[in-house]
């Protein structure tokens, strides 16, 4: 019997090595799965624009990356043999801009703004690139003004998104947050059966799902809504012409679910879209 439960302790021992070496080897993947998303947004804004950019202007002499915060996996190492003078920050607060900006031909940005002002103070600028799908950190009129082009990362983050929007559905129609807390004050430990019922569940199947926005990022959560059984339906936005689809005001009473995959109208009258 001793032997026995040495055995069986051997393997228990045996079998949390292994889970923990799988745990490990998991972290490791999905941190080598975030680096490589990083990267890819990074040399879809540069690649795509380097050679046009090269063969248009000329060689650059001065590049500035204003903000690197949440990209510390990326590595800058072609970047830094493609620009002679290569300036790299990790943020850059709104009064920092001018300064750092100052004689720069190239800038990339995050999340840093562009206004008309830092545009008309550094005529040098002549390319900006933003390491994201939007463009409304920068001034696009501005650009346009004072010749400068601009351009973005496109598609990139379609999967990530889709996930997010379904990870935040079944959170909420499963009620997991509450059920999390609870299990955590020790509310099913105390039930008088083996599980509890507090907050409801709710099926997504048979739900309709109302997207505004059909580009990448509402058609690739389209397709995983048909997945789960959901009805979708497409909205026109407020400003758009009339077409095939519903108004925005006319589908939200037909739907249980909203999701926005667009940018505000840049007219101040049109930001709020509900």
């Amino acid at each position: 019997e001793e032997e026995e439960e040495e055995e069986e302790e051997e393997e228990e021992e045996q079998q949390q090595q292994q889970q923990q070496q799988q745990q490990q080897q998991q972290r490791q993947k999905e941190k080598l799965c975030m680096a490589f998303h990083w990267l890819k947004i990074f040399v879809r804004c540069y690649a795509t624009v380097r050679m046009d950019f090269t063969n248009t202007f000329g060689e650059v002499t001065k590049t500035v990356f204003l903000d690197t915060k949440g990209l510390d996996d990326l590595h800058l190492q072609n970047l830094e043999r493609e620009c002679s003078s290569l300036q790299v920050f990790s943020g850059t607060l709104p009064e920092q801009v001018l300064a750092r900006i100052a004689g720069a031909e190239l800038l990339i940005t995050n999340k840093v703004q562009i206004t008309r002002e830092h545009l008309e103070t550094t005529p040098s600028i002549r390319l900006i690139c933003v390491v994201a799908t939007g463009t409304d950190i920068i001034d696009l009129q501005g650009a346009r003004d004072n010749g400068v082009t601009v351009c973005n990362c496109q598609a990139y983050g379609t999967d990530s998104v889709v996930q997010h929007v379904f990870g935040s559905l079944l959170a909420l129609h499963t009620n997991l947050l509450s059920y999390h807390a609870a299990v955590q004050t020790g509310r099913w430990q105390t039930s008088d059966q083996f599980c509890f019922l507090d907050y409801p569940i709710i099926e997504l199947r048979g739900k309709t799902l109302g997207i505004v926005g059909s580009g990448n990022l509402g058609q690739g959560v389209s397709r995983v809504a048909e997945a789960f059984g959901m009805k979708v339906i497409f909205a026109r936005r407020p400003e758009n012409p009339p077409d095939d689809r519903p108004a925005l005001a006319q589908m939200l009473p037909n739907i249980d679910i909203l999701t926005l995959h667009c940018r505000p109208d840049q007219k101040p009258d049109q930001r709020r879209i509900l």
